[in-house]
């Protein structure tokens, strides 16, 4: 188990810590076992989510920046 510094977990989103700790779980688990199955899936599924968690915002910065740029 990895050791967290005070400024990792205060610098670190919910959505990274998650897939970070989990990732550090199935580290020790037989690559074919229901659990290290499970917890890929599980990853996948969270990166899939702060994936479009960054689309979002990207999106809304965008608009954002036209919105600056905009000439009337």
């Amino acid at each position: 188990m990895n050791r967290w510094t005070q400024n990792e977990l205060n610098n670190t989103d919910d959505l990274s810590f998650a897939i970070k700790i989990l990732y550090e779980r199935r580290k020790g688990l037989n690559p074919y076992s229901p659990l290290y199955n499970k917890i890929s899936h599980a990853v996948r599924t969270l990166t899939m989510i702060q994936e479009e968690k960054e689309k979002f915002i990207a999106k809304i910065v965008q608009d954002a920046v036209d919105a600056v740029n905009f000439e009337w």
